[in-house]
């Protein structure tokens, strides 16, 4: 079995022990030590320079015990090159249509010279109907992006920070994109780009 197929596996059994008993907090404890080989580890994040990336954006991240059922949201980026700063203001879709649920949430950072910068959102709150990787289930988490703006089409970089609810977990490991998107795209069926890898593999 490989890595990933046991990483499934894993995330099934602890799914289906979620929905069918109240000690949320305990298999989902027991879920992350089993999990922990597991996870995968993603390169740091490729940037060759700042870029007015300044648009609307179909965001995915994808946490490294699950990396294939990223939390989707739709984003709001705003690059001032003159000011240095980068400004990403999201809010989830849910897991069945994409449809927006929850707050905004909001992080602004400073652009550095190579294009890269830093968004901390602090205690971000998942609805449950967005979250892909225990679903029906809310989660709470301390949550940082770390990216870059060389494309003004498409973003990337690496996701840290801590899960605070239902069970701590490091976010250590995981990883988010966004694609651009043009008036009239529909959002139902934009590719999902979780990771720098798959934005490099997005034709442009």
């Amino acid at each position: 079995m490989t890595r990933l197929s046991s990483l499934l596996a894993l995330l099934s059994v602890a799914a289906l022990g979620l929905a069918g008993c109240p000690d949320t907090k305990g298999r989902l404890d027991r879920f992350v030590v089993d999990s922990e080989p597991l996870r995968l580890t993603p390169s740091g994040v490729p940037c060759d320079g700042p870029t007015d990336a300044t648009g609307e954006y179909f965001i995915a991240a994808s946490v490294a015990l699950a990396p294939d059922k990223p939390i989707l949201f739709r984003g709001d980026l705003s690059v001032d090159l003159t000011a240095k700063t980068v400004q990403l203001d999201m809010v989830a879709l849910t897991v069945s249509g994409r449809v927006e649920i929850g707050d905004v949430i909001t992080a602004v950072g400073e652009l550095a010279d190579d294009g890269t910068f830093v968004l901390e959102f602090g205690e971000t709150t998942i609805p449950a109907d967005a979250d892909a990787v225990l679903p029906q289930v809310e989660v709470k988490a301390d949550m940082t992006f770390t990216g870059c703006t060389s494309s003004a089409v498409t973003v990337c970089g690496l996701v840290d920070g801590l899960v605070t609810e239902p069970a701590e977990l490091p976010l250590v490991g995981s990883t988010w994109g966004g694609l651009a998107l043009e008036a009239g795209d529909d959002i139902t069926v934009a590719p999902v780009l979780a990771s720098c890898t798959a934005v490099a593999a997005q034709p442009r």
